[in-house]
């Protein structure tokens, strides 16, 4: 009789370790799960942005229109102007742009404002203006890209 209790003993003593060992790992899938929650802070999530159009050779372009790309804006400095959260996008359709663009606005880490140009997009710059096709000062994570820039005064 005292070997079947020892039998008994020592198959309750394997069950319960494999029963406990169990456990504990969820435990830990738990914990690890909500100490990943809590590290997260809302202001790191990422927003989309909203994207604005540019085609100055839509009849339609208005730049006091909504920046659609039904009716897109006529200037990429009118783009650069509402472009005022991070994420925005300003895609600009193949086209001359004889125009100072001033970016006013930041985007953040991971979620920059974008000037996006289509193949055939340049910008000349203003010639009787500033002379620069882009304006960028004390801004940062913006994004150009995709336009031919020719005939500027400044870098």
């Amino acid at each position: 009789m005292s070997s079947y209790f020892r039998f008994l003993n020592k198959a309750w003593n394997k069950t319960s370790r494999h029963v406990l060992a169990s456990r504990i790992r969820f435990v830990i899938l738990i914990l690890a799960f909500v100490v990943s929650l809590a590290g997260m802070s809302p202001t790191s999530v990422s927003a989309a942005g909203t994207t604005y159009y540019v085609d100055k050779t839509n009849p339609l372009c208005s730049d006091s229109g909504p920046g659609t790309s039904a009716t897109p804006f006529c200037s990429i400095l009118k783009g650069a102007q509402v472009a005022t959260t991070a994420g925005d996008t300003v895609r600009v359709v193949a086209g001359t742009y004889a125009e100072t663009v001033f970016v006013n606005f930041s985007g953040v880490a991971g979620n920059p404002i974008t000037f996006q140009g289509s193949p055939g997009a340049t910008v000349t710059g203003d010639p009787a203006g500033f002379g620069s096709a882009f304006a960028v000062s004390t801004k940062s994570y913006v994004v150009i890209d995709g336009f031919n820039i020719t005939e500027t005064k400044y870098k």
